[in-house]
């Protein structure tokens, strides 16, 4: 897929502005710099010299990074904004379709001028690809909306808009489908090596250490959390539960090898991680939210 770095005519010349700062100003003050710290001495101890040298780095990384983003800009004419489907330089509100709640306005623009804070969200984030070519009155699914709208049911909404864009571990959604992802990854890189989730019963007497039975433990729960969050009519419960859930599974991951053991415990942790996906799975479609199999 060709690059494309979509932003408006302003973008593109404060980056152009940028880049003429870095090679002439701002180059000089970092070679005077070098040229100083050079008069201090022995370069294999001079932490002057060192620092100004990290300075350079980070100059000409900058400089490489700003020239890529100007050979592949696209300029972008907000003027089509006008139009009743969701484009770049659109303002758009979204509303839970179940409780009428609305999310601040925010403006759909190019991945170069997203500022979730002054909410602006880039086409390319998980809310503006839902939203791109959406019109007045269509219903979108967005992970990421839907995960706060049920985290708070009952309560006045203040939805982090830069946490809910996030592909980090910062971001819970984020969190959860990618526990499911990385379980199906490892299911699958198994199978291709001959070992596939038995389909009859396994010796799980096996499963002792600490992350194992905690991860027992919480799969044990869920049709708890699912009574309690009916009997309370507040799906808080699930998405808090899927934060717990995953959270067992990777300390389980990173504790508990399963390649290379005994065909005993490979077929035991297997059976574990592939009873977690089926949970993360079956809780994620409660509270509406998908369950990739890639991330």
């Amino acid at each position: 897929m060709k690059k494309e770095y979509k932003m408006s005519a302003e973008r593109k010349e404060e980056l152009q502005n940028e880049l003429t700062y870095l090679k002439t100003v701002r180059e000089q003050e970092v070679a005077d710099l070098i040229k100083e710290a050079r008069g201090f001495g022995d370069l294999s101890e001079n932490s002057e010299y060192d620092e100004a040298k990290n300075e350079q780095g980070k100059l000409y990384s900058r400089i490489a990074e700003v020239e890529d983003i100007l050979l592949h800009a696209v300029i972008v004419d907000e003027s089509d904004a006008g139009t009743n489907a969701v484009g770049i330089g659109c303002r758009v509100t979204v509303a839970d379709v179940k409780t009428g709640r609305e999310m601040p306005e925010y403006k759909v623009v190019g991945s170069q001028e997203a500022d979730p804070m002054h909410h602006a969200i880039s086409e390319d984030s998980p809310f503006g690809k839902a939203l791109m070519g959406a019109k007045e009155g269509d219903e979108v699914s967005v992970d990421a909306a839907r995960w706060y709208f049920n985290a708070k049911p009952d309560t006045q909404m203040e939805f982090d808009l830069g946490l809910a864009v996030r592909e980090d571990s910062e971001n819970p959604i984020y969190y959860i489908q990618y526990a499911h992802a990385r379980i199906c990854s490892l299911l699958k890189a198994l199978e291709e090596e001959g070992h596939s989730v038995k389909s009859g019963a396994v010796d799980l007497s096996i499963l002792s250490s600490e992350s194992e039975r905690a991860l027992i433990k919480e799969l044990s729960s869920f049709a708890e959390e699912i009574r309690m969050a009916a009997r309370d009519y507040d799906p808080s419960y699930i998405n808090r539960y899927l934060m717990r859930l995953a959270a067992a599974f990777h300390k389980f991951y990173n504790a508990c090898r399963i390649k290379g053991e005994d065909d005993a415990v490979i077929d035991a942790r297997l059976k574990l991680a592939s009873a977690t996906r089926q949970v993360l799975a079956n809780g994620l479609k409660v509270i509406g939210c998908s369950a990739p199999e890639k991330m």
